[in-house]
């Protein structure tokens, strides 16, 4: 009977594992098979190869331990890298995402399965894939390849039809679109071809469970048996093709995500932004000709090299980026792909130089010299000053990176550099470093004024307390702006009432206080910063503090998680926290009412640095006749103020402020003032309402106050003044 003829066409060829539903695996690949091995193991090479191309480049990073906590990273691993759980926020992205994501993984495992199937018939008489199991196999192929399909697609729409502004456009993404389109559509075509010669003929009620094959089968039944055999052999070798193409491909684009992602997301430091990495020994770097912060990438950590392997260019950092939103040269994405390119361009002349000076100095000046074997230097080159002093470290787009990659820190290192070595920075930072060092605040104001914003309301000063061997609950710690500005004391004040109708018994440290170091910390003078944190730890140790309650949201973060590196360790709250607690314990009891309608701010840093989002919103919740409606960007979400990393002290004068771009947001509510809970957010809010002439229709008060104002309100007529 001649290959083709209508009678064969009709019985069909019986799968040689009939009479059950089975998979007939390899069917008609005879000694083409080879190509599949000999194709994997030069896959497996290359990927290798690729892989450790990225490996050596890493460690002309410098060490840094990254292996505490392991069953904690496992986990942390587990939910945000296999588990997608950042990437989901994004209903589109996450949805492509997971469409590709999921069908890259679950093929790849069918694929798998086949080979074990065919291997284990041959060698030991055994085959899973027959009966239920494999109808089920077969419908998770097709699902998955149609899922992958769609994924692409969407991948493709949202890149070349909706064209983000959030994604780069390079060649190798397109690329890495093809080859998965060329995967899932071969894929469908080798199923349909295979199925048209048998199951659809033979066994439909099998062929059924390959939906997609099965319905593109009926396409190909009038081609002749032959034809289909060729045709099913030839899709199968660029199925084959292309699947290895793609398991290379990821050693040498972003597909490496696949790999890096995860392990970046392992070895990711949950206090990455929020407690920066000390510099242990300035005196003997110094002395060792050791640069201070980072020049080049080879003052990087490994961690941080890694950091810029991991990026997918996803952009979402960029699209919440407050910097880049105001129009400054600052977008994190591009930072960060920035030193990756830099890695890849200057890297393999530093591992050359690591390799001549193995076994001694001969590469010394081209070691400690900020010029890269490419003939550029990482900032300044590379990297502007002016991209690394837009950055408020607001932290996100820390919060957005589904590959956990570490911001703030990479930036704030190049700030110290730029700082401590080579003294690059605005007359305005000179000034708060001068006056920080001087006077212990950014305005140079006498320390002996530190507690004048008390004098009439009886607040204890901690030495007196101390020598008067009284006990107190609390160290409230005030900060330079509620000691020192005009604005800032009225909330100093407003809290110390607070804490006064509870019954807390509390003091300050009036001049013994200075600054805490954050604008030194975040600008990079890390010298300064640990001057200053270790003559306040010292003053509270000699003190015996145990609890302190703070109004400042930086002077919170710093005391919470930076303060212990160098042995300050105290049980901090931020003053809403505290507030919200005494409430709850019944120590407040809010009698007045404030029938006011308003918006609340949430301040980076007890926001997104520290996840203190509720108990701000359940004290504002308290005051009767108060109602809260949130902006639109709220949250983790929140848009910065535009005070962080310095910013309240220095500017950097390219594009809007970003005070005045969430001061609309606030105004855009149609609510009649705002509730903060920073003397930065304090500050910054002011000035955009000036500037947006709101002044007579929308106040900038903060939580205490507030509450404060409620409390007066329930035991006088009028409000109490400040």
């Amino acid at each position: 009977m001649p290959p083709g003829s209508s009678i064969e066409r009709t019985v069909g060829v019986e799968p040689s594992c009939s009479p059950q539903p089975c998979r007939d695996s390899f069917w008609n690949i005879g000694d083409e098979r080879i190509v599949l091995y000999i194709g994997a193991a030069i896959m497996v090479g290359l990927l290798a190869w690729g892989i450790s191309r990225w490996y050596r480049l890493w460690l002309i990073g410098k060490p840094e331990f990254r292996a505490n906590d392991l069953l904690g990273r496992l986990r942390q691993m587990l939910v945000f890298g296999l588990g997608q759980r950042r990437t989901s926020r994004d209903a589109y992205a996450g949805t492509m995402h997971a469409f590709i994501y999921g069908s890259f993984v679950v093929l790849t495992v069918i694929t798998i399965m086949e080979s074990l199937n065919y291997w284990g018939h041959r060698l030991f008489n055994i085959q899973f894939l027959n009966g239920p199991f494999y109808l089920v196999y077969s419908f998770f192929g097709d699902a998955f390849g149609l899922l992958l399909l769609v994924g692409v697609g969407m991948a493709a729409y949202r890149r070349y039809v909706m064209k983000s502004s959030k994604l780069e456009y390079r060649f190798d993404d397109g690329l890495t679109l093809v080859l998965f389109t060329v995967v899932g559509l071969t894929g469908f075509f080798v199923e349909a071809a295979r199925l048209a010669v048998t199951e659809t003929v033979q066994h439909p009620q099998w062929a059924i469970w390959s939906p997609i094959s099965y319905l593109l089968s009926f396409a190909l039944l009038s081609l002749p048996v032959g034809f289909l055999l060729g045709f099913h052999k030839a899709m199968w070798m660029l199925h084959l093709l292309a699947a290895l193409g793609v398991l290379t491909w990821i050693g040498y684009s972003k597909m490496s995500h696949i790999l890096f992602g995860p392990l970046n997301i392992f070895f990711f430091n949950p206090l990455a932004g929020r407690a920066l990495r000390p510099i242990d020994d300035f005196e003997g770097a110094i002395e060792r000709g050791e640069p201070l912060g980072v020049a080049k990438l080879t003052d990087f950590t490994w961690k941080q090299l890694l950091d810029s392997s991991a990026c997918i260019k996803c952009g979402r950092c960029h699209a919440v980026c407050p910097a880049t939103a105001s129009g400054k040269p600052l977008s994190p994405k591009n930072l960060i792909l920035d030193i990756r390119y830099h890695l890849l361009s200057a890297g393999p002349g530093y591992l050359a130089q690591k390799a001549a000076g193995t076994n001694g100095a001969t590469a010394a000046e081209e070691t400690l010299s900020p010029v890269a074997p490419d003939g550029r230097t990482l900032v300044g080159d590379v990297i502007s000053d002016d991209v690394l002093w837009s950055c408020t470290t607001c932290r996100a787009c820390m919060e957005e990176c589904p590959m956990f990659i570490e911001h703030i820190p990479a930036i704030v290192d190049m700030r110290r550099n730029l700082v401590m070595m080579e003294s690059r920075f605005s007359p305005e930072l000179q000034r708060l470093f001068n006056n920080l060092e001087s006077a212990g605040n950014p305005w140079r104001s006498p320390k002996a004024q530190r507690a004048d914003w008390a004098k009439d309301l009886g607040v204890k000063i901690l030495a007196e307390a101390a020598a008067e061997g009284e006990e107190i609950e609390v160290l409230y710690w005030v900060g330079c702006a509620g000691s020192f500005d005009e604005r800032n004391q009225k909330v100093a004040r407003s809290f110390a009432r607070t804490m006064q109708a509870a019954g807390v018994k509390f003091a300050i440290l009036g001049r013994e206080e200075t600054c805490t170091g954050d604008p030194a910390r975040r600008c990079g003078n890390e010298y300064l910063f640990q001057l200053l944190a270790q003559e306040n730890i010292a003053t509270m140790n000699g003190y015996n503090v145990k609890k302190v309650v703070t109004a400042c949201a930086h002077c919170y973060n710093t005391i919470k998680n930076e303060y212990p590196q160098f042995g300050g360790h105290y049980d901090v709250m931020h003053h809403t926290e505290y507030i919200d607690e005494l409430i709850k314990s019944g120590r407040i009891r809010i009698q007045g009412r404030i029938d006011e309608t308003l918006t609340y701010h949430d301040p980076c840093y007890i926001g997104r640095h520290n996840g203190l989002y509720d108990a701000p919103r359940e004290v504002l919740k308290a005051i009767p006749g108060l109602n809260v409606i949130e902006m639109p960007r709220n949250g983790r979400k929140a848009f910065c103020c535009g005070g962080g990393g310095g910013h309240s002290f220095f500017e950097v004068k390219i594009g809007s402020r970003i005070n005045h771009l969430r001061t609309q947001e606030a105004l855009d509510t149609g609510s009649r003032g705002l509730a903060a809970a920073c003397p930065y957010c304090n500050l910054m809010f002011e000035d955009g309402v000036k500037v947006k002439d709101a002044v007579e229709r929308f106040r900038v008060r903060d939580v205490a106050e507030l509450i404060d104002e409620a409390i007066q309100a329930g035991t006088s007529a009028a409000p109490a003044g400040s």
